[in-house]
């Protein structure tokens, strides 16, 4: 008797848990359907669109970097010729300088041979009244002008100043003089400054020159900071 009244409240047992899974399995349907999958299924939708247009996306970046990169380099482009055409001003310059001073040394020299020609017909003559009157010039041609000794080099080095201060230190420079582009201190941080490596690592000592150039082309000059410098070393006799 017992243990019929054990089956039958097992049964009513199965029964109830029966009866609440499939209420369950009705609700998990109705939400699964409803209200999940839904949220899937457009979240499916957009990821498709977005691969559909993921191409025409990218062309439109790649296009849009390309017509960029044109403009750089048409920004790069003049900035360069423009440094071309100042080295060439600045050859020039030393060139009307070298060739001046050397016509001023021929014609030294001129003077020279003219003078000992001179000489010689005095030492010669036996005029009294011309030897008297002989003035000595000696000591103008003892005057000899400063000499103005140079070259120009291309320093090949990876970090500019570097190659700057090692080349110096290699022609034993008496010292160093070089320009800098004005950078601020936060370009100047983010960069480097070629002056201030100069600056801090060269044994002999710096003069540093501010070169003022056209604001709308110093940021050309940030993407290309390392096109080069140009120094000059001075070797005291």
């Amino acid at each position: 008797m017992a243990s019929e009244q054990h089956i039958g409240h097992r049964f009513v047992e199965v029964k109830h848990e029966f009866e609440t899974k499939k209420e369950i399995i009705k609700k998990d349907k109705i939400e699964l359907g409803n209200s999940i999958s839904p949220k899937y299924e457009e979240i499916a939708f957009k990821l498709e669109n977005q691969l559909a247009n993921l191409d025409e996306g990218y062309e439109k970046l790649t296009t849009e970097i390309s017509k960029q990169g044109e403009e750089w380099h048409r920004e790069i482009d003049i900035v360069i010729n423009k440094m071309k055409t100042e080295i060439n001003e600045i050859k020039l310059k030393h060139e009307s300088i070298l060739k001046k001073h050397l016509n001023e040394i021929k014609q030294m020299q001129s003077l020279i041979e003219e003078t000992l020609i001179v000489l010689g017909e005095l030492e010669k003559s036996t005029e009294m009244i011309t030897a008297i009157e002989y003035i000595s010039k000696i000591k103008t041609f003892s005057k000899l002008p400063p000499r103005i000794l140079g070259e120009v080099n291309a320093i090949d080095s990876k970090s500019p100043g570097e190659g700057i201060v090692q080349a110096a230190k290699e022609i034993h420079a008496s010292f160093i003089v070089t320009g800098t582009r004005g950078l601020g201190k936060v370009r100047r941080t983010i960069l480097g400054s070629v002056s201030d490596y100069i600056l801090r690592h060269a044994p002999m000592p710096v003069v540093v020159c501010r070169y003022v150039e056209k604001k709308e082309q110093l940021w050309i000059l940030d993407l290309v900071p390392k096109m080069f410098t140009v120094v000059t070393f001075v070797k005291m006799p």
